[in-house]
């Protein structure tokens, strides 16, 4: 006689079973028959299980999906909070890039409006090469705080720059929202030199 086990998975499906040690018998027809439908029973019954698992499903991923809900949740908040930090860090870090390649047309491109007024792009070359040497000729440039204006159209950001003359710089960006952001102006505090 041949023996079949129902085994529950993880989701409630039932599998079948066959029973290793069981050894087949000879059948009549009608009895073969009965068989097939009482197979085809338990895999009706294990395919109605199946079919359950998206529900069963959702109750093992309710908490890794919640998790990754507020996950992005809080990422987005984070960003909308202080979206543009790394668009102007972006800005100053062209024109840096742009100054020492000695590509002043694209640096001069990332002034504002209002430094446009005031310098044609000669006289900014000028001005940069002179006043602010190690940003005209600069290794590396780390970014500390931004801040924003309540209507955030205007921005500060600190920069500690280090010039191909190892002298250090800590310089305050004035930003300016124009089309994008702008850079409309720098003022130079501290200074450190090598040892």
């Amino acid at each position: 006689m041949r023996s079949n086990r129902v085994l529950k998975n993880l989701f409630g499906a039932q599998a079948v079973q066959k029973d290793p040690d069981a050894r087949p018998q000879a059948t009549t027809e009608p009895e073969r028959t009965e068989q097939v439908r009482e197979d085809s029973g338990e895999a009706e019954n294990a395919a109605d299980g199946l079919f359950q698992q998206p529900a069963n499903l959702l109750l093992y991923l309710r908490l890794p999906l919640t998790l990754l809900g507020l996950l992005i949740f809080t990422v987005s908040s984070a960003l909308a909070d202080d979206p543009s930090g790394l668009l102007i860090q972006g800005v100053i870090q062209q024109q840096l890039k742009a100054f020492s390649a000695d590509d002043y047309p694209s640096a001069y491109r990332h002034a504002s409006k209002q430094i446009q007024s005031k310098f044609t792009p000669d006289e900014f070359k000028a001005m940069v090469r002179t006043g602010y040497p190690q940003i005209a000729k600069s290794l590396r440039a780390v970014f500390g705080e931004i801040r924003y204006s309540d209507d955030r159209l205007h921005a500060t950001a600190q920069v500690d720059v280090t010039g191909t003359d190892l002298v250090t710089v800590r310089a305050r960006y004035r930003m300016v929202m124009e089309d994008d952001w702008k850079i409309d102006g720098v003022i130079l505090f501290d200074r450190t030199t090598p040892i």
